[in-house]
């Protein structure tokens, strides 16, 4: 008999994911995996139904004010505009960087890809999170 709390319609993670999540997390102390940095994000499009046992998957929510609510909104990192990017290296690292200087600094190092989470192109605009803008100090730096 399934527990009534199980997840409706959830299907079981692929062999190949489970053996990376195996090998990734044995090696790590209980701390390290409940730290928020080792997370992923999800987006909850909620799809209402009058009864639970129609619904393709049970969700419960937590109170508005609760520790889960504050924690979804920690994990939205603040953006910057390359603007404010730029001013932040002058104002917290002391280096001054121009427009030019920025835009060759992450298009020679595809600081862009999405892959490497530190800049999001948002209504054809480039803003930077604070990983990105550490990465260009890294790089103006070094030349």
């Amino acid at each position: 008999m399934k527990s009534p709390n199980a997840l409706k319609g959830a299907t079981p993670v692929a062999k190949a994911v489970a053996v990376v999540n195996a090998l990734l997390e044995a090696p790590m102390t209980q701390a390290e995996f409940n730290d928020p940095a080792y997370s992923f994000r999800v987006y909850v499009v909620p799809k209402v139904t009058n009864n639970a046992k129609k619904a393709d998957q049970a969700v419960i929510y937590s109170p508005i004010g609760s520790d889960v609510e504050v924690a979804i909104k920690f994990v939205e990192r603040p953006k910057f505009r390359m603007k404010e990017a730029i001013k932040k290296l002058l104002d917290d690292h002391g280096i001054a960087v121009s427009s030019h200087q920025f835009q060759q600094a992450w298009k020679l190092n595809d600081l862009t890809n999405p892959a490497k989470g530190l800049a999001v192109q948002l209504g054809g605009q480039w803003f930077w999170y604070q990983e990105g803008i550490d990465k260009v100090k890294e790089i103006m730096a070094g030349e």
